[in-house]
């Protein structure tokens, strides 16, 4: 894993990643945002490009089937050098937890190449009063 993905690329890159900031931020507060460098602890996942990242990860996710239901990836560019994969597992074998979506967003750097700036994470529960996407712990 290179660490310099995680350095240099902040705010300026954020106000260039599909339409500006506000349009990210809003998309964003669906997620539970977990840091770069956490999800790299958690995952031990980081390509040198967003499509061999979530490729990585999806396979990482898909592992166990049982209980699934769908899986899918989607890798969207745009033209200022952004570009967000998301990774969606329905039907997990898991108590608490129907299904997982991570949203990982990278930036172009000219010098370092592909930086992942931003994770973040939704789910479905099993239990609760609604069974849409949330940013919420499931109970």
């Amino acid at each position: 894993m290179n660490l310099r993905r995680f350095l240099g690329i902040t705010s300026v890159s954020l106000g260039l990643l599909f339409g500006g900031v506000a349009q990210a931020e809003v998309a964003r507060s669906h997620y539970r945002e977990i840091s770069p460098q956490d999800y790299a602890q958690r995952y031990g996942i980081l390509g040198d490009t967003p499509q061999a990242t979530a490729l990585e990860l999806f396979a990482d996710l898909t592992r166990e089937t049982e209980g699934r239901q769908s899986e899918s990836v989607r890798l969207d560019y745009d033209a200022h050098g952004g570009a967000i994969a998301t990774v969606t597992v329905v039907g997990l074998a898991d108590d608490s937890i129907a299904a997982i979506r991570l949203r990982l967003e990278f930036v172009w750097h000219h010098e370092y190449g592909w930086q992942l700036i931003w994770v973040g994470q939704q789910q479905r529960c099993r239990r609760g009063e609604s069974q849409e996407w949330t940013a919420a712990l499931c109970p």
